[in-house]
């Protein structure tokens, strides 16, 4: 039986991700909950209100602000006012956070040459280029 691409898109986010923690994990970093780094990705593209990635993410602010308390527990990022809206707060990184995101952005880097090592670097650049055009679509 064929999976629905739902299923399949999600199980390889789960992968790769998994694969992330791992390589973190063998760089000294804590492991972190798949919605950690649903929060780490929202703020690479630029979302940094709970709010928006709620929104982005479709989930409950309040989903949000939980794991976003975990992260701020952990010395990962910090609650700044904020100054076009004073109701809301942005979430910046820590200088840990900071450190983090770069040894992540290095595992993602070495995690694309690997996906490129399986598939080849024709199918994996079809594939980026899939999943940029259906980003594109908000289907």
């Amino acid at each position: 039986m064929t999976e629905n691409i739902l299923s399949l898109l999600l199980n390889a986010y789960y992968q790769l991700d998994n694969e992330l923690q791992d390589s973190l994990g063998q760089k000294g970093w804590q492991h972190f909950s798949h919605s950690q780094s649903m929060i780490f990705l929202n703020m690479a593209e630029g979302r940094d209100r709970a709010v928006d990635i709620a929104k982005h993410m479709g989930i409950s602010k309040q989903a949000i602000n939980r794991t976003i308390k975990d992260l701020v527990e952990s010395d990962m990022v910090k609650l700044v006012p904020d100054k076009k809206d004073k109701r809301s707060k942005r979430i910046v990184l820590t200088d840990k956070g900071a450190l983090i995101t770069k040894d992540a952005t290095l595992s993602l880097s070495e995690l694309e040459k690997k996906l490129e090592q399986t598939l080849g670097s024709k199918k994996t650049l079809q594939l980026k280029q899939l999943l940029e055009a259906l980003a594109k679509t908000k289907a």
